[in-house]
């Protein structure tokens, strides 16, 4: 390693910045999750250095050093994505304010397309309004659902149903799965940060996508829970939003 690449490592460019409107705390977090990257970087680049550098030089490494090394590599690569899923909900609402130019089943069906690793199939038959919410607030959610319904799912192939309704002066969107479900006793739980019904090795996440979902529908007046799934097992994402929420 080169005194140089130390030097990117622990002072990278801040390239990112707030949207508009940020809150203190959210700024605050904000600010405080980009500073200690730049000091994970170091911890997650140095090991691999370390082995890089010890072999140039003709040495053998120790199978107990080399467990160590390899358990900095782990430790920094959770954290980091703890990290980034609370960068995520820093900017959760801080979102560029164009609407939707499409009906949710139409945006749902692009944003399952791109879902990397995704597997199984989406329904979105029964997902036909046209909302009025940002683009890219309803793609952080979807997006987000989707992933956590695949990352928590216990089969090869998934089954997603997307829909939407009006009921009571409400729009109601429903994402439901076929996975292991949400026990109902846990079902308030899993939107705390940092909850998770399975180790974090698992499931490759921080155990903040549900607390970002209901942030993102929270801000915009609505609601958001979690009940029995259409399919025969698995649970669904219910989020009830003003009428007003419908282009």
């Amino acid at each position: 390693m080169t005194a140089a690449q130390a030097r990117h490592l622990l002072n990278p460019q801040n390239d990112s910045g707030f949207d508009s409107g940020p809150s203190e705390i959210d700024q605050f977090l904000f600010a405080i999750t980009h500073d200690l990257k730049a000091g994970l970087r170091a911890l997650a680049e140095l090991p691999s250095w370390t082995e890089a550098d010890l072999r140039a030089d003709g040495y053998v490494i120790p199978s107990h050093i080399q467990e160590h090394l390899d358990m900095l590599k782990t430790s920094a690569r959770d954290m980091t994505t703890l990290l980034d899923g609370l960068t995520d909900l820093a900017r959760a609402t801080h979102v560029p304010t164009e609407p939707m130019q499409c009906s949710l089943g139409e945006l749902a069906y692009c944003i399952w397309e791109d879902m990397p690793g995704k597997r199984g199939a989406l329904d979105v038959s029964a997902a036909q309004h046209r909302l009025s919410l940002p683009d890219a607030a309803m793609r952080r959610l979807l997006h987000v659902l989707f992933d956590n319904a695949m990352r928590h799912h216990d089969k090869k192939q998934v089954s997603i149903g997307v829909s939407s309704s009006l009921l009571g002066g409400k729009v109601v969107l429903r994402v439901d799965d076929d996975g292991p479900g949400i026990p109902v006793a846990s079902r308030e739980q899993v939107f705390a940060p940092l909850c998770m019904l399975r180790n974090r090795e698992e499931t490759g996440r921080a155990g903040l996508g549900l607390t970002l979902a209901r942030k993102i529908v929270s801000h915009y007046n609505g609601q958001i829970t979690i009940e029995d799934s259409r399919f025969r097992r698995g649970c669904a994402v219910v989020m009830s939003l003003p009428k007003a929420a419908v282009a």
